[in-house]
């Protein structure tokens, strides 16, 4: 009796395949794009990974999805799916998993350069760019000396992207970029060098653009220390193995803490103090660090949740600050009170014998320390230690030295401008607009890059506000300019006379002269750069192309592009089918007909029926394919 209904199917047949084509009926399984509360539309994605330069499958793409670095549910990067591509380059992967939600995503493959973007980007085909040979980067100090464990990562999309690439400089202070090379979308490299000037966006333009016979492009990084943190909760327990986001200037880390609650920032993006949250839904922990100031007197700065609510049970004693610039129109400089144990000092009332200029706090017995200024900041850094005792009370008198202002002419067209002076380093981007005060009669090292060549400029130190003017080094030689010509055609060899041409060199500007009917066009820069683009024309595919504008001395043949027509395969089917392993590409165009316009080559197909049997259907596509598939159940 429980067979009679499958006697009843329709018998299934699949019309219009090639003789090297071929179908099969599969065991029923899931459907990944059906949709319950438990399975939203958006759970599953489909795509296909092909070669940007022949337009081909890849095989074997590992293909990845992970949450926001800062997502406070995820607490940090969390893989979230992970596929292969296939035979066809095609996969199907999850965006969904306990509650987490893939927001970016990566793609890689040996011998290409990684891709790396938004998660819902990879619903349609992703072209990786086969890699030419990796660009080497030299990090040392400015006194020329390696830099080694100086991690470099890369982002794309935002300034919390999922790295494309993870590397190490090595004991000569280098690092090879493997699987980091010119495509179309190249990402920014990020540089986090131990207790150094940390770099949030760096273009490798530069970088790539150099022969090999000039060696490793060389970077020189300034001083500026991490910071040792220990993180308690209000009862003084440890905060451990808990993420953090920590904001550091315009960048962050994302930290977490050891089982004694201590995390380490390792570098540094600004000189400012960083603010440190708890990374959890709704997270109530929050806390402003003086990182600068706690590596330069060498201490372990404890932040404690709730640390102004302390209880009024705990022994403590009266602090007075006397501070000459309360009543002044130049404010003086912000400072703070911090306990050993992370509490932090509650404002009392003013004594009515005191000076207008005193303020009064009330702090928990123990060690305090009085942080004001800042390497980089308008008063000199400045620090007071005291031992508090219960009933006790202490007046503070800090200096409040005003630091002298450096006004700094850079030359223009400069960049990487940085100043490093007592440890510690600003760059151009912090760098107030009026002039940057900096530590007085402290030797400073000035940094900048022109032309791409490092320029370090030592003074030492100045007394009073001061103008510094910097010239430009002597320029070097202009590049020769070259040309090269682009021939594109089609497949039979006839001109393609209504493409449309794109080209950009990976550092220097490309010119396309003469796009016209011809079929041909100049491209004009400078001899040696690296050059990418693409070709468009309608009903074609779209086609890279990459090349390199020709030496003095070195041939200038043409290069010449063959254009493929594009397929376009219409599926048909009886009512309800649906593809059930691809999302992208695909056309609905009438009711039980959908249009797929992809890259040629192997296409494996998973198709679902509405009396849920499963077909698997094997595809060779070629260029300029105009056909019919046609499901047929009788």
């Amino acid at each position: 009796m429980l067979l009679a209904p499958l006697a009843l199917l329709a018998q299934l047949q699949v019309e219009g395949l090639r003789a090297n084509e071929s179908w099969t009926e599969i065991a029923p399984g899931f459907d990944p794009f059906a949709t319950t509360d438990e399975q939203p539309l958006w759970r599953y994605r489909g795509g296909r990974v092909v070669d940007a330069l022949s337009n081909r499958p890849i095989v074997g793409a590992q293909i990845e999805v992970w949450t926001e670095e800062i997502d406070d549910y995820a607490g940090g990067f969390r893989r979230v799916g992970a596929a292969t591509s296939g035979a066809d380059g095609g996969f199907l992967i999850e965006f969904l998993l306990a509650g987490r939600t893939a927001e970016k995503a990566r793609i890689s493959a040996p011998g290409y350069s990684t891709w790396s973007g938004v998660a819902g980007e990879i619903g349609a085909e992703i072209r990786l760019f086969p890699m030419a040979e990796p660009a080497e980067l030299r990090f040392v100090d400015p006194e020329g000396q390696a830099i080694p464990g100086v991690r470099v990562t890369s982002t794309y999309s935002c300034s919390h992207d999922l790295p494309a690439v993870h590397m190490v400089s090595d004991a000569q202070g280098i690092v090879r970029l493997e699987n980091f090379g010119i495509q179309d979308r190249s990402p920014e490299l990020r540089i986090l060098p131990p207790d150094r000037g940390a770099i949030e966006y760096l273009d490798s333009e530069w970088i790539h653009e150099r022969r090999p016979e000039e060696g490793p492009a060389t970077m020189v990084l300034p001083r500026r220390p991490g910071a040792a943190v220990r993180v308690l909760e209000r009862d003084g327990s440890p905060l451990a193995f808990e993420p953090f986001y920590i904001v550091d200037g315009e960048c962050y880390h994302v930290l977490t803490s050891d089982e004694q609650g201590r995390l380490r920032v390792p570098c540094r993006f600004g000189p400012d103090d960083v603010a440190m949250r708890k990374l959890e839904p709704q997270s109530r922990f929050y806390a402003d660090v003086e990182a600068e100031l706690a590596a330069q007197y060498g201490f372990e700065r404890t932040v404690r949740a709730e640390a102004e609510d302390w209880p009024e049970s705990l022994p403590h004693g009266k602090v007075e600050v006397v501070d000459p610039k309360l009543d002044e129109d130049e404010h003086g400089p912000g400072y703070i009170l911090i306990h050993e144990e992370g509490w932090q000092a509650r404002s009392a009332e003013p004594d009515e014998n005191a000076a207008s200029q005193t303020m009064r706090f009330i702090v928990p017995a123990g060690r305090v320390r009085f942080l004001a200024g800042g390497t980089f900041s308008a008063y000199a850094a400045e620090m007071i230690e005291i031992e508090v005792e219960e009933g006790s009370s202490h007046t503070l008198r800090p200096q409040f030295e005003k630091q002298p202002v450096l006004q700094v002419q850079w030359p223009e067209g400069s960049w990487n401008r940085w100043i490093e002076a007592a440890d510690s380093s600003i760059a151009g981007e912090d760098m107030a607009r009026d002039g940057q005060p900096v530590p007085r009669n402290t030797p400073l090292i000035l940094h900048y890059r022109f032309e791409d060549q490092p320029v370090l400029v030592r003074h030492p130190g100045i007394d009073a506000d001061t103008v510094l003017v910097l010239e430009p080094p002597a320029r070097q030689e202009p590049l020769p300019m070259a040309t090269r010509e682009i021939i594109v055609r089609h497949a039979d060899g006839s001109i393609a006379t209504k493409a449309s041409i794109r080209a950009e060199g990976w550092r220097y500007e490309i010119e396309v002269d003469g796009e016209d009917d011809t079929g041909s066009a100049l491209l004009l820069g400078p001899a040696g750069a690296e050059v990418i683009g693409s070709i468009w024309e309608q009903r074609s595919v779209l086609q890279y192309f990459r090349t390199r504008m020709p030496q003095p001395g070195e041939s200038d043949a043409p290069l010449e592009v063959t254009l493929e027509r594009s397929p376009r395969i219409t599926l048909e089917g009886p009512e309800g089918w649906r593809l059930m392993n691809w999302t992208h590409e695909v056309v609905d165009t009438e009711v039980g007909q959908k249009v797929l316009e992809i890259c040629p080559g192997r296409a494996d197909l998973v198709i679902g029926l509405a009396d849920g049997r499963q077909l698997a259907v094997r595809l060779d596509i070629q260029p300029g394919d105009e056909r019919r598939i046609r499901i047929v159940a009788d």
